[in-house]
Parts: C-alpha cells; sequence; structure tokens
C-alpha cells in the first residue's frame, strides 16, 4: 500500500499533504508494532529482555542469511531493522556494542568481476562512486559533492540522501533494472523527488557512459548463461539457472539473476567466511561475542578493554583478499580485490 501511495505522490500534486500524513501514520504504526511492541499479538522479546530471530541458510539463491521469527514463533527479522530505531538495541551491562561493514561491497565485485579499469581505479584511488554517479546523474538538479550527503527535502523522517539513492540507483542498473522499473524504485525510496521515465533512461545512459566495461562484462554473462545455464563465481559456488528465456531479446530475468549472481554470491560467501573465523578468534576474549549478521554487516559487543583487539580481528578478516584480481593494462600490476571494512562501536547498535 505504501508503494502505491508514492507512487500516486508523484502523479497527484493535489493530493501530497494528505499522502504524506497517510505514509508518516503508517511508518510510525510499523514502528511500534513490528520493531517496539507485539505484532499480531505475538512477542518480540524474550522474558530475559533480549530480542532472538531464527537464521536460515539455505533460502536464498546467493548463499545469503534470511531471518525470520524463531522455530517457537517469537522474535522477528533481524536484517531488517530500521537505522532510525537501531538505538534501542543496546549490549549487556558493561559491555560497548561493535558493527563492521564491508564498504561499497557489491559495487566493489562488479567493478573486479567487470574488469572495468575506471571503475577499480575509483576504489583503488579510495574515491566515493556513489557520490560520484549522484554528482553526474543529477547534475541537472544542481546537486554538488556538498550536498551529496543532504537529505533529500522532505524525506527527513527516512533520513534518505542524495548518495542513498545513488547507491539503490547504481545497483538497480548494475543488475540491468530498466528505465520503467528504475523510475518506480527511485519513486517509491524519495517520492517527492518526481522521477520521470526519461530521467531513468538518462540514469542508465549516464552508467554505461561511465562504466563501458560493465556493459560489456554483461553480454559475456548473457552469452555464457545462455550457453551452458551454469556460472560459478570466484570461489567456486555454483548456480545453475532454469529460468524461462526468450533470445530475441537482449535483457530477461535469466539474464537479471544471471548478472546479480556472482557479486552477490560472493559477497555473502565472504561474510559467511568471515562470522566462522571471527567466532573462532574471539573465544579466547571473555565475553567478546557476535550477536547479528545483516547481510555485509556483522555485530557483537566486547568489553571496553577489548575493543581494538577485536577491531583487529574482525577488520583482519573482512579485510582477507577476495580470489579476483583486475591487472593493469599498462603497468602489468595485479590487484587483489580487498573489501575495506569500517568498524564501529558505541553504546547501542
Amino acid at each position: 500500500a505504501v508503494k502505491a501511495l508514492k507512487l500516486i505522490h508523484r502523479q497527484r500534486k493535489d493530493l501530497r499533504p494528505i499522502i504524506d500524513s497517510i505514509i508518516r501514520v503508517r511508518q510510525y504504526k510499523d514502528v511500534i508494532s513490528k520493531f517496539l511492541g507485539k505484532t499480531n499479538g505475538r512477542d518480540l522479546e524474550y522474558v530475559d529482555g533480549r530480542r532472538r530471530s531464527q537464521f536460515k541458510t539455505s533460502s536464498t539463491t546467493s548463499g545469503r542469511l534470511s531471518s525470520t521469527k524463531d522455530a517457537y514463533g517469537k522474535g522477528t527479522n533481524l536484517q531488517n531493522q530500521p537505522k532510525r530505531i537501531r538505538s534501542i538495541y543496546i549490549p549487556d551491562p558493561g559491555l560497548v556494542m561493535w558493527a563492521c561493514d564491508a564498504a561499497q561491497a557489491e559495487a566493489r565485485l562488479t567493478a573486479w568481476y567487470a574488469g572495468d579499469g575506471n571503475y577499480v581505479k575509483e576504489f583503488l584511488t579510495g574515491q566515493d562512486v556513489y557520490i560520484n554517479f549522484v554528482i553526474e546523474a543529477f547534475k541537472l538538479r544542481g546537486i554538488t559533492k556538498d550536498k551529496a550527503r543532504q537529505v533529500i527535502p522532505g524525506m527527513e523522517y527516512e533520513e534518505m540522501t542524495y548518495r542513498d539513492l545513488s547507491k539503490r540507483a547504481i545497483l538497480a542498473i548494475g543488475y540491468l533494472l530498466g528505465p520503467r522499473s528504475l523510475k518506480d524504485q527511485m519513486n517509491i525510496n524519495a517520492p517527492t523527488l518526481d522521477f520521470e521515465e526519461s530521467d531513468g533512461r538518462r540514469f542508465i545512459e549516464i552508467y554505461k557512459e561511465l562504466r563501458p566495461g560493465v556493459v560489456n562484462w554483461w553480454r559475456r554473462i548473457a552469452n555464457e548463461v545462455r550457453k551452458n545455464r551454469v556460472l560459478y563465481n570466484c570461489k567456486g559456488r555454483r548456480r545453475k539457472f532454469l529460468d524461462r528465456d526468450d533470445q530475441r531479446e537482449e535483457v530477461t530475468d535469466l539474464i537479471r539473476s544471471a548478472v546479480s549472481f556472482q557479486p552477490q554470491s560472493t559477497l555473502a560467501d565472504h561474510i559467511n567466511e568471515c562470522l566462522v573465523a571471527i567466532e573462532k578468534k574471539l573465544d579466547h576474549i571473555p565475553k567478546a561475542k557476535l550477536l547479528l549478521q545483516v547481510h555485509d554487516e556483522i555485530v557483537g559487543q566486547c568489553k571496553l578493554e577489548d575493543l581494538e583487539e577485536v577491531k583487529s580481528i574482525v577488520t583482519t578478516e573482512m579485510q582477507k583478499p577476495i580470489p579476483l584480481n583486475w591487472i593493469d593494462p599498462v603497468t602489468k600490476v595485479s590487484y587483489p580485490l580487498i573489501i575495506p571494512a569500517e568498524f564501529k562501536s558505541g553504546k547501542n547498535w
């Protein structure tokens, strides 16, 4: 219903005040029912004050863990907690909470898999590809580097910045979302921008101009999956594609699934391997514990005096090279993919 309201928001300017009010009330209601209180009479918390979930290891094609209420019907999905309410999650008494995130992980994986030299060099030189893209894509709206991290007007509740929207656009286009679907997605994420289908086409063209190596990679993936119906990621994960395909169309659901497979599954395998290694290495540190995995983020707790040791263990594991290399065609130097780990800590999540 909220998606439909947000799409109507763009078309009916006269109804925007009432639509904004309806959406805001629904958002507050969701926060109270889904994250703070009870859902359909089901307690989200246990008697010990903890909130738990059940993690499934085989419900996604990429290998990512998924989270649901537990086997006893209690708890909730802990991987969909909005950032604006994460402050309610606190560590055990006397401990600090920490979280470590794999920075721009899917975009980096796409760049290395595609072998797109310019894309790779942006990462190697420490650039923020999301800001670079939003500056280029929103040039007509006067968005500069200084404004890229500002919250989009009217999106203060979601705290949606232009950079956040750029990230969503890059991942969507990188996985072959078309202009009409991109328009809908952008209007759902930021209805106050009045994103048109023509904007979607322009965003896609800008992406293709900036990332010609990725465009060539799309073609290679399409040819491979149409020929053999099987792909492997760099860690050896195999996926067989059984989707229907119409080869008269350049892009089908089969091709979209194939293009997203390698980056998403590689990231899932990398994070899952990190979880196992980190947990083993934290065993010797009293009260240091893993608490949660949220796609490309790992969350835990420890004593303040152990924080630096925990940080070293976690970041070392998360920054281990992934078996993907880009070779500079000029210098012949090989650059392995190392995804930077952003570690933060505090009194709550």
